[in-house]
């Protein structure tokens, strides 16, 4: 019907409109936080990188995106970005990629792993066809953030660009000895 697609298309531009202003205060509240604008970019690439994914591979598991499933992206945008937030505060904190990985890395996959198994399973047992295309967009979306943050922000998180050199461990320095 007429108002049927009226409504679908204006549910559509409005969650495009608000995935727009939240991505937009995402951004503001993490510079915020970091007051950091490389440690702002380092924890918005996972996010940026997986909705480029989670797009890319939609439509290659045959699905096509209509207005209920972009509702859903704000709540990807949401929940994706925290990924790369616990990553890059820890690092900011430790400077050593292995402690952050083994530590928050860590719980970071738990918690997405586990959200992503709720909401994987609205898309294998939803009878509802737009719950159960919500549910595999959630699931794809998350485990595609999830993938930029553990291969892509290591690699970034390697680079110190005050330096200009790779990084790993923290930089020890020996003692002086003072020569008796």
């Amino acid at each position: 019907s007429v108002v049927g697609r009226t409504a679908m298309w204006s549910i559509g531009a409005a969650s495009k409109r608000a995935a727009v202003l939240i991505f937009a205060a995402v951004l503001a509240f993490i510079a915020l936080s970091f007051r950091s604008l490389r440690y702002t970019i380092f924890a918005i690439i996972p996010l940026v990188i997986g909705m480029i994914w989670m797009l890319g591979v939609y439509p290659l598991l045959g699905l096509k995106l209509n207005p209920i499933n972009i509702a859903v992206i704000p709540l990807v945008i949401g929940m994706g970005i925290d990924f790369g937030i616990h990553l890059a505060h820890r690092y900011k904190v430790e400077r050593d990629i292995g402690t952050v990985y083994r530590y928050t890395g860590k719980g970071v996959f738990l918690s997405a792993f586990t959200t992503m198994i709720g909401f994987g399973s609205l898309g294998l047992i939803g009878t509802f066809g737009s719950v159960s295309s919500m549910g595999i967009i959630l699931f794809v979306g998350l485990a595609a953030c999830l993938t930029a943050a553990i291969v892509v922000l290591p690699a970034l998180l390697r680079f110190d660009s005050k330096r200009g050199k790779f990084v790993g461990k923290k930089d020890y320095r020996e003692p002086e000895r003072s020569v008796s």
